[in-house]
């Protein structure tokens, strides 16, 4: 993060994703181009919504039904290249039981490897989930998935996706002097500088 924050604006390409903006025409409820990988114990329904898209004139809808385990899951196969930068981007809002919507870029069959990830936490108003990366090695079956794990039931609503590459940004400034993380010696109380994760 620290060398992102000395760089230069990358170079971008253009969106990677075939119909990002989920558009007619579907299939089985999916905008074309994109594929149900819902997986468990987990009733979900897919549908383009012609209502408050965030662009254009439908966003997709997932309605997981009822859960018990797995996770409400579909995706888009594209192709990664190493020492490539990826940016992510997609809009989210979400209604009832819905903690927090994830996406990834990943391998496609198993050991379903990622590569880059995040989540957010929505809200009925879209919110843009964003995260990017270099990616270290070429993956031919690689794919955008985006899931949610509803407690019980509960709706989300997903539009204006884009995964682009860049080359690498090269930091142009002197390193940083010292060691850039805080309290690194652990010298002092940990709650005062560090996170338990456990």
């Amino acid at each position: 993060l620290l060398m992102i924050a000395l760089m230069p604006c990358a170079v971008w390409g253009q969106n990677l994703l075939q119909n990002p903006g989920f558009e007619p025409p579907d299939q089985g409820g999916l905008a074309d181009a994109w594929a149900n990988n819902t997986w468990g114990n987990c009733e979900t329904k897919f549908s383009l919504d012609e209502e408050n898209p965030h662009s254009g004139t439908t966003c997709q809808k997932i309605e997981c039904v009822r859960r018990d385990d797995g996770a409400s899951q579909f995706l888009q196969r594209i192709k990664l290249e190493a020492g490539k930068y990826y940016t992510v981007r997609l809009w989210v809002r979400a209604s009832g039981g819905v903690p927090w919507v994830g996406a990834t870029l990943r391998l496609v069959p198993p050991p379903y490897k990622a590569y880059l990830r995040d989540t957010i936490e929505p809200g009925r108003d879209w919110e843009l989930l964003e995260f990017a990366g270099v990616c270290m090695e070429d993956v031919e079956d690689a794919g955008l998935f985006i899931w949610f794990q509803a407690d019980g039931s509960g709706t989300v609503w997903v539009d204006d996706a884009s995964v682009e590459a860049g080359e690498p940004p090269v930091v142009t400034g002197p390193p940083p002097e010292g060691n850039v993380v805080p309290n690194g010696s652990l010298e002092v109380e940990p709650t005062r500088t560090w996170d338990n994760m456990g």
